[in-house]
Protein backbone atom coordinates (compact mmCIF):
# COMPACT_ATOMS: atom_id res chain seq x y z
CA UNK A 1 0.00 0.00 0.00
CA UNK A 2 1.29 3.57 -1.04
CA UNK A 3 0.24 6.38 0.57
CA UNK A 4 1.00 10.17 -0.09
CA UNK A 5 -0.56 13.76 0.94
CA UNK A 6 -1.49 16.33 -1.96
CA UNK A 7 0.58 18.07 -3.01
CA UNK A 8 4.18 19.29 -2.77
CA UNK A 9 5.48 21.48 -0.17
CA UNK A 10 5.78 24.44 -2.86
CA UNK A 11 2.34 24.03 -4.50
CA UNK A 12 -0.04 25.16 -1.43
CA UNK A 13 -1.14 27.06 1.31
CA UNK A 14 0.04 25.34 4.26
CA UNK A 15 -2.22 28.51 6.53
CA UNK A 16 -4.27 26.74 9.08
CA UNK A 17 -2.96 22.95 8.26
CA UNK A 18 -3.30 20.76 11.44
CA UNK A 19 -0.64 18.02 9.06
CA UNK A 20 0.65 18.16 6.62
CA UNK A 21 3.55 15.23 4.98
CA UNK A 22 4.49 15.29 1.69
CA UNK A 23 6.00 11.66 2.18
CA UNK A 24 8.50 13.05 -0.86
CA UNK A 25 12.03 12.27 0.83
CA UNK A 26 10.84 11.89 4.59
CA UNK A 27 8.24 11.65 6.86
CA UNK A 28 8.65 14.88 8.39
CA UNK A 29 5.43 17.16 8.95
CA UNK A 30 5.48 20.54 6.44
CA UNK A 31 2.35 21.87 8.05
CA UNK A 32 4.05 25.47 9.46
CA UNK A 33 6.08 25.32 6.20
CA UNK A 34 8.97 24.26 7.64
CA UNK A 35 9.77 20.50 7.52
CA UNK A 36 9.55 19.01 11.38
CA UNK A 37 10.47 15.93 12.22
CA UNK A 38 7.51 14.93 14.80
CA UNK A 39 6.43 11.06 13.66
CA UNK A 40 7.48 7.98 14.93
CA UNK A 41 7.43 5.11 12.39
CA UNK A 42 7.23 0.86 12.50
CA UNK A 43 8.18 -1.37 9.10
CA UNK A 44 7.78 1.86 7.31
CA UNK A 45 9.96 3.23 4.15
CA UNK A 46 9.74 6.34 1.28
CA UNK A 47 9.15 4.74 -1.69
CA UNK A 48 10.45 6.61 -4.51
CA UNK A 49 9.53 4.27 -7.48
CA UNK A 50 5.82 4.47 -7.03
CA UNK A 51 5.22 8.00 -7.08
CA UNK A 52 2.56 10.51 -7.97
CA UNK A 53 3.01 14.26 -8.17
CA UNK A 54 6.08 14.21 -6.75
CA UNK A 55 9.41 12.18 -5.69
CA UNK A 56 8.06 9.93 -3.22
CA UNK A 57 5.33 7.96 -1.04
CA UNK A 58 5.04 6.28 1.94
CA UNK A 59 5.22 2.25 1.48
CA UNK A 60 2.80 0.75 4.01
CA UNK A 61 3.15 -3.18 3.92
CA UNK A 62 1.20 -5.72 4.46
CA UNK A 63 1.75 -6.55 8.16
CA UNK A 64 0.01 -5.94 11.73
CA UNK A 65 3.08 -4.09 12.56
CA UNK A 66 3.80 -1.90 9.74
CA UNK A 67 2.63 2.02 10.86
CA UNK A 68 3.25 5.60 11.36
CA UNK A 69 1.86 7.41 14.63
CA UNK A 70 1.54 11.36 14.06
CA UNK A 71 1.35 14.19 16.48
CA UNK A 72 -1.49 15.11 18.91
CA UNK A 73 -4.95 16.82 17.42
CA UNK A 74 -6.98 18.86 19.30
CA UNK A 75 -9.97 20.24 16.84
CA UNK A 76 -11.64 23.15 16.21
CA UNK A 77 -15.61 23.90 15.29
CA UNK A 78 -14.05 25.12 11.53
CA UNK A 79 -14.75 21.87 10.09
CA UNK A 80 -12.25 18.82 9.06
CA UNK A 81 -10.95 18.53 5.75
CA UNK A 82 -8.46 15.09 5.24
CA UNK A 83 -7.12 14.53 1.43
CA UNK A 84 -4.41 12.01 -0.21
CA UNK A 85 -3.46 9.73 -2.93
CA UNK A 86 -3.62 6.08 -2.07
CA UNK A 87 -2.44 2.87 -4.23
CA UNK A 88 -2.67 -0.41 -3.47
CA UNK A 89 -0.16 -2.73 -4.65
CA UNK A 90 -1.74 -6.28 -6.31
CA UNK A 91 -5.30 -7.68 -5.68
CA UNK A 92 -5.44 -8.46 -2.26
CA UNK A 93 -5.36 -5.59 1.18
CA UNK A 94 -5.98 -8.48 4.06
CA UNK A 95 -2.98 -8.13 6.92
CA UNK A 96 -2.74 -11.24 8.96
CA UNK A 97 -1.19 -11.68 12.52
CA UNK A 98 -1.31 -15.40 13.14
CA UNK A 99 -4.51 -17.21 12.15
CA UNK A 100 -6.24 -13.76 13.07
CA UNK A 101 -7.22 -11.58 10.09
CA UNK A 102 -7.48 -7.37 10.40
CA UNK A 103 -9.08 -4.58 7.98
CA UNK A 104 -6.12 -2.36 6.98
CA UNK A 105 -6.69 1.32 8.52
CA UNK A 106 -5.75 3.95 6.54
CA UNK A 107 -5.72 6.45 9.00
CA UNK A 108 -6.92 6.52 12.51
CA UNK A 109 -7.51 8.96 15.04
CA UNK A 110 -8.42 8.23 18.51
CA UNK A 111 -8.58 9.54 22.40
CA UNK A 112 -6.40 6.98 23.69
CA UNK A 113 -5.37 3.42 23.58
CA UNK A 114 -8.11 1.98 25.88
CA UNK A 115 -11.11 2.21 23.86
CA UNK A 116 -12.28 3.41 20.23
CA UNK A 117 -15.25 6.52 21.94
CA UNK A 118 -14.69 9.39 19.91
CA UNK A 119 -12.33 7.61 17.22
CA UNK A 120 -12.43 8.32 13.15
CA UNK A 121 -11.04 6.00 10.93
CA UNK A 122 -10.97 4.67 7.19
CA UNK A 123 -10.16 1.43 6.83
CA UNK A 124 -10.33 -1.33 3.53
CA UNK A 125 -12.82 -4.48 3.57
CA UNK A 126 -10.06 -7.19 2.84
CA UNK A 127 -13.45 -9.13 1.26
CA UNK A 128 -13.78 -6.40 -1.52
CA UNK A 129 -10.92 -4.00 -1.18
CA UNK A 130 -13.90 -1.03 -0.64
CA UNK A 131 -13.15 1.46 1.55
CA UNK A 132 -15.36 2.41 4.89
CA UNK A 133 -14.99 5.66 6.90
CA UNK A 134 -15.79 4.52 10.93
CA UNK A 135 -17.06 7.03 13.22
CA UNK A 136 -16.95 5.77 17.17
CA UNK A 137 -19.42 9.05 19.55
CA UNK A 138 -18.56 9.01 22.94
CA UNK A 139 -20.69 6.09 24.13
CA UNK A 140 -18.90 3.79 21.65
CA UNK A 141 -21.54 3.57 19.27
CA UNK A 142 -20.42 3.70 15.48
CA UNK A 143 -21.67 5.35 12.35
CA UNK A 144 -19.82 3.14 9.19
CA UNK A 145 -19.94 4.97 5.69
CA UNK A 146 -19.03 2.54 3.14
CA UNK A 147 -17.90 3.57 -0.18
CA UNK A 148 -18.30 1.76 -2.82
CA UNK A 149 -14.97 2.29 -5.04
CA UNK A 150 -12.60 -0.76 -5.28
CA UNK A 151 -9.16 -0.20 -5.07
CA UNK A 152 -6.94 -2.61 -6.33
CA UNK A 153 -6.50 -1.87 -9.77
CA UNK A 154 -2.91 -0.87 -9.36
CA UNK A 155 -3.20 2.76 -10.11
CA UNK A 156 -2.84 5.65 -7.78
CA UNK A 157 -6.85 7.65 -6.56
CA UNK A 158 -7.44 10.78 -5.05
CA UNK A 159 -9.63 10.39 -1.67
CA UNK A 160 -10.74 13.40 0.34
CA UNK A 161 -13.34 13.61 3.73
CA UNK A 162 -14.82 17.09 4.59
CA UNK A 163 -17.38 17.61 7.22
CA UNK A 164 -18.24 20.48 9.61
CA UNK A 165 -19.07 21.19 13.26
CA UNK A 166 -22.80 20.15 12.30
CA UNK A 167 -21.81 16.73 11.61
CA UNK A 168 -22.60 17.20 7.65
CA UNK A 169 -20.27 15.27 5.86
CA UNK A 170 -18.71 14.74 2.26
CA UNK A 171 -16.54 11.81 0.47
CA UNK A 172 -15.01 12.42 -2.82
CA UNK A 173 -13.61 9.56 -4.76
CA UNK A 174 -11.05 10.69 -7.88
CA UNK A 175 -12.94 14.35 -7.18
CA UNK A 176 -16.39 13.37 -7.38
CA UNK A 177 -18.69 12.78 -4.62
CA UNK A 178 -19.93 9.73 -3.38
CA UNK A 179 -23.54 9.13 -2.92
CA UNK A 180 -22.70 9.61 0.90
CA UNK A 181 -21.77 13.06 0.58
CA UNK A 182 -24.15 15.71 1.80
CA UNK A 183 -25.25 13.12 4.48
CA UNK A 184 -25.09 14.31 8.49
CA UNK A 185 -23.06 11.71 10.65
CA UNK A 186 -23.03 11.31 14.06
CA UNK A 187 -20.83 12.85 15.37
CA UNK A 188 -18.06 15.32 14.83
CA UNK A 189 -14.20 15.24 16.28
CA UNK A 190 -14.76 16.26 19.97
CA UNK A 191 -13.29 19.86 20.13
CA UNK A 192 -13.00 19.48 24.46
CA UNK A 193 -10.54 16.20 24.51
CA UNK A 194 -7.13 15.71 22.71
CA UNK A 195 -6.64 12.75 20.44
CA UNK A 196 -3.55 11.72 21.36
CA UNK A 197 -3.54 8.34 19.01
CA UNK A 198 -3.41 9.67 15.16
CA UNK A 199 -2.19 6.75 13.36
CA UNK A 200 -1.16 5.63 9.68
CA UNK A 201 -1.48 1.94 9.02
CA UNK A 202 -2.57 0.73 12.04
CA UNK A 203 -5.70 1.11 14.38
CA UNK A 204 -4.97 3.51 17.03
CA UNK A 205 -7.08 1.36 19.91
CA UNK A 206 -4.79 -1.24 21.21
CA UNK A 207 -7.56 -4.20 21.55
CA UNK A 208 -8.34 -3.50 17.85
CA UNK A 209 -4.62 -3.79 16.30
Amino acid sequence: VLFRSTPNVTSINNSGLLLYYPFDTNLNNYASGNGVSDAVSTSITINNTNTILSSGSLNLPTSASSQIKLPSLTFNNSGITISFWFKALGTSVAITSGSTSYWPRIFDIAKNLESQAYSHSLTLNPDNAQLSYVIFDSSGSSNKIIGLNTLTDNNWHHYCVTYDSNGNFNYYFDNVPSIYSGITTSAYPTTSITYNCVKLGQCSVSANN
